[in-house]
This record gives structure tokens, C-alpha cells and sequence, in this order.
């Protein structure tokens, strides 16, 4: 059943649903099955933010810094909201953060989401100080950009649909059943 409050418990669809980027809706539903788990809200933050829903995106923002007293919230996840606002001196200032705390998920600089700042020569810096090897982004930047579509937000989006769908199979397929 529908809630007319806008929750998604016990729907796989929102109240108010996102036609232009239904990822917001799976992302949503996600964090909210994952009980607001950083990864996700992350995601999610950064997804609102390439929608230009910078209102939305900031609120998520919010929560996850706030959620830090609580506890603990990845450097890189704050950065990822950032760089979906397009907030090139915050992402750059989280991930040296995240850098400086070893954080694990900065091997995902290799991804093609980072393409957005990977001209950057504070990104080649940082990849290269974490043990990331620069021809690796070459190769994927040049990978990307054959494959481009015109509509840059959406194909960047596309690493954050797979990592949900992922996601969702292997943790709630059975207890939800509208997956099967």
C-alpha cells in the first residue's frame, strides 16, 4: 500500500516520485531499508545534488554531519555530497580528510564518478598519494568519455544505480518479496 505521508515503509514507491530520476526513489528506499546507513545516504546526497536539488542535498548533508556525533561517518561519504553539489573546494577538503585517516574507499577514486574532478591536479595529487595510479584514471576517463552520453549527470548516476541494485538483491530480496 501507498502512504499518503510520503514514507516508503511497505512501498517500493514513494509518495513523491521523481520521473527524471528515478534513482532518487530507489535511493530512497534503500536508506530507508538500510536505516539511514552513511553509504547510502551518501549516495543519495549526491544524486540530489547532480539533480540540482540543492536543498535536498544539503538536508542530507546535514544529517550526515550531525549523524557523526552518533556514529561513525566517513570522510569520503561528506565528500561525496559535496562533489554532487559541485562544491570542488569541499570534496577536495574531505577527501584529504578521508585521506588522512586511511579511509578504505579512497581506492574508489578509480571509479568513473570521480571523472567530474579528475582534470583537477589536486585529484591526481591525492590519487596518487593514496596509492592510486594515474594511467589507471587515464584509461577510465578515456573509457567514459567513449561512451558518453550527452546528458553527463545521468551517465555519472549510473555507478550509483548499480551499486543500489547490487545492494538490494543481495540484502533484502527475500523479506520484501516485490524483488523476487
Amino acid at each position: 500500500m501507498h502512504s499518503t505521508s510520503g514514507s516508503l515503509t511497505r512501498s517500493p514507491v514513494g509518495a513523491a516520485r521523481d520521473p527524471e530520476w528515478p534513482v532518487i526513489d530507489a535511493l530512497k528506499l534503500v536508506v530507508e531499508l538500510s536505516f539511514d546507513r552513511p553509504l547510502y545516504l551518501a549516495a543519495l546526497g549526491h544524486v540530489y545534488g547532480r539533480a540540482n536539488r540543492k536543498q535536498d542535498a544539503l538536508g542530507v548533508l546535514d544529517k550526515l554531519t550531525q549523524g557523526s556525533d552518533v556514529r561513525y561517518i566517513s570522510r569520503f561519504e561528506v565528500a561525496l555530497v559535496h562533489m554532487g553539489l559541485d562544491n570542488k573546494e569541499g570534496t577536495f577538503e574531505w577527501l584529504e580528510e578521508a585521506h588522512t585517516q586511511c579511509v578504505t574507499r579512497m581506492r574508489s577514486l578509480r571509479e568513473a564518478l570521480f571523472d567530474v574532478i579528475r582534470s583537477e591536479s589536486r585529484f591526481v595529487d591525492l590519487a596518487q598519494r593514496s596509492g592510486c595510479q594515474y594511467e589507471e584514471y587515464r584509461c577510465s576517463a578515456a573509457a567514459l568519455a567513449a561512451n558518453i552520453d550527452s546528458d553527463a549527470p545521468r551517465t555519472a548516476i549510473r555507478d550509483w544505480i548499480e551499486i543500489v541494485g547490487r545492494w538490494l538483491v543481495r540484502r533484502w530480496k527475500e523479506p520484501l518479496g516485490f524483488l523476487a
